[in-house]
């Protein structure tokens, strides 16, 4: 049985990193692109968002005993198969990885505006990630 106390902890990390983003959605597209510290703000709190939400769904699945994933999709396709998020989620989760290993592994290839787009349109994802974990939880 996943452990609420841990689930809360990162759940709560998820949203201090999110809130930190969001502290900088109203600057304009030409300001972000030309302001690298600014960039290296949002995709530095983007990577630690997005490592807590694989790090919480990987909880749940050891934790339940849902099986051995071999890969953070892996893991996503375990929380599908026991109903803790929409099979539409898991296709968001696939790509939040996709763009957390180019934040890790690639920085310099970055495209800054789609981290711009990520930061004013697509953070709902990971709150609706989130909520999907609390509602499975019944945190």
């Amino acid at each position: 049985m996943a452990r609420p106390n841990v689930a809360l902890r990162k759940i709560s990390f998820i949203r201090d990193h999110l809130q930190r983003v969001r502290m900088h959605q109203s600057v304009a597209v030409e300001k972000f692109l030309k302001d690298r510290d600014l960039q290296d703000i949002v995709c530095f709190n983007l990577y630690q968002a997005i490592q807590a939400c694989m790090d919480l769904a990987n909880h749940l699945v050891s934790d339940e005993g849902w099986g051995l994933p071999g890969s953070y999709g892996e893991t996503a396709d375990l929380l599908v198969r026991q109903k803790v998020i929409s099979s539409q989620q898991a296709q968001i989760f696939h790509d939040m990885i996709s763009f957390r290993n180019r934040i890790a592994h690639d920085y310099a290839e970055v495209d800054f505006n789609k981290v711009y787009e990520i930061m004013t349109t697509n953070l709902r994802d990971l709150d609706d990630f989130i909520m999907s974990v609390v509602e499975y939880l019944h945190l």
